[in-house]
């Protein structure tokens, strides 16, 4: 098989997973331990910026972390995807995004673009089906993220279920390793 088979029937295996988790009612216990890790783990004291996915029902949950951001004072970007590339747009609520491409919520049309210095003093957190311990994902297979990453001076963050960290991950050359990865 192929590589890109294989992240294609690992992605269809890691899905079915991650919707047996929302069906069974795990998925709200384990969001909620990510959410507090995440907590933990200081970044709202060490950055202002965030980039950050605004998950879907399948992923690990982000609305909680934005309400954060938002009650203290952070600034918060999400990603709009173009048919080549992805740009954040700055959100000062729930209210600025609507399903945009891919079904995915996205910035609405007058919300402004993250400048270049904002950009630098970021933290990118990235949405994946799963990761390995090195910090390499899967995630849904359009490449947006890798690209992005692949230019993106700030830190990048990975948000994941314990029990979707893998080792059988396939890796290839555009592949971008997360920094750091906060689990349940």
């Amino acid at each position: 098989m192929t590589l890109k088979g294989q992240k294609n029937a690992l992605r269809k295996f890691l899905k079915a997973k991650r919707k047996e988790l929302v069906q069974s009612g795990k998925k709200t216990a384990l969001d909620k331990k990510v959410y507090e890790n995440i907590l933990k783990s200081g970044i709202l004291d060490k950055y202002n910026v965030f980039l950050c996915y605004v998950s879907t029902e399948i992923e690990v949950d982000t609305i909680d972390f934005i309400k954060r951001c938002f009650d203290i004072g952070k600034i918060v970007a999400v990603p709009k995807c173009t048919s080549d590339e992805m740009t954040f747009y700055v959100i000062e609520s729930f209210s600025d995004i609507s399903t945009g491409m891919y079904g995915i919520k996205e910035p609405l049309e007058h919300c402004r673009l993250l400048t270049n210095e904002e950009m630098s003093q970021s933290i990118c957190i990235v949405p994946a089906l799963a990761y390995n311990k090195e910090g390499f994902r899967i995630g849904y297979g359009k490449g947006y993220y890798d690209k992005f990453i692949s230019g993106y001076k700030g830190a990048t963050l990975g948000l994941c279920y314990s029990n979707f960290i893998r080792e059988d991950i396939p890796i290839d050359k555009f592949d971008r390793r997360i920094e750091r990865v906060i689990t349940d």
